[in-house]
């Protein structure tokens, strides 16, 4: 779990540097303005957004090798990313089929506005004759 946690640190500081340059701007636009500019509304959703997709890479991270996962589509409108996942569904953490992408995680069209979810299963176990 060591890896795991220096992997999520990491990003954490990563984000940490987005969001301190962020707020860099947002503060100049006040002191030019007189007030925070409305542009600046939809990064800030963005950013709180942003910690569901590190949530799901952390538990898919900390998952058995093993693990089946089957993407969700939440009652919403979707984009064609994610259509695309649940449609491939079940996907794997490792191999041919591994799952590349987390909802939230800002890599499907729908970015960190993602409403999907993911469901975890343990692989069915082998029948010998």
């Amino acid at each position: 779990r060591g890896a795991l946690y220096k992997e999520i640190s990491s990003e954490i500081k990563k984000q940490n540097g987005y969001l301190e340059q962020f707020v860099g701007e947002a503060r100049l636009a006040r002191r030019a303005t007189g007030g925070v500019p409305q542009k600046f509304v939809p990064r800030a959703e963005m950013y709180a957004k942003g910690a569901r997709g590190m949530y799901n890479e952390g538990v898919v991270k900390a998952r058995p090798p093993d693990t089946i996962v089957i993407w969700n589509l939440a009652p919403v409108e979707h984009c064609d990313t994610c259509l695309e996942m649940e449609a491939g569904n079940p996907w794997a953490l490792q191999g041919d089929h591994e799952l590349t992408r987390v909802p939230g995680d800002g890599s499907t069209i729908c970015v960190t506005n993602c409403r999907c979810y993911l469901e975890y299963r343990a692989p069915e176990p082998e029948i010998k004759d």
